[in-house]
């Protein structure tokens, strides 16, 4: 699947879901659009996260989570100007 339409499934779904709004306190939209980013599963810099001063050996590869995985998809979903307030 191409990042393109993987942007595009993710923001969709945000932008459409009823979950996106708190209309008891008059909120129409909590997110903007997502900031979508697709890496490697093998990349090295997954391996930085097991030093203790990041995250720690407890953070699990993504080849130690799913041993075929071949892409992470990473995602943040941004406040909204009005959420922010």
């Amino acid at each position: 699947m191409e990042y393109k339409v993987i942007d595009q499934v993710i923001a969709g779904f945000i932008a459409e879901t009823p979950l996106n709004a708190a209309s008891e306190i008059g909120l129409s939209k909590i997110y903007d659009k997502p900031l979508v980013g697709v890496a490697s599963a093998e990349d090295a810099l997954f391996i930085d996260f097991k030093a203790a001063s990041v995250i720690g050996a407890c953070h699990l590869l993504p080849c130690e989570w799913l041993p075929t995985a071949q892409s992470v998809i990473s995602y943040f979903l941004p406040f909204s100007q009005a959420a922010g307030s």
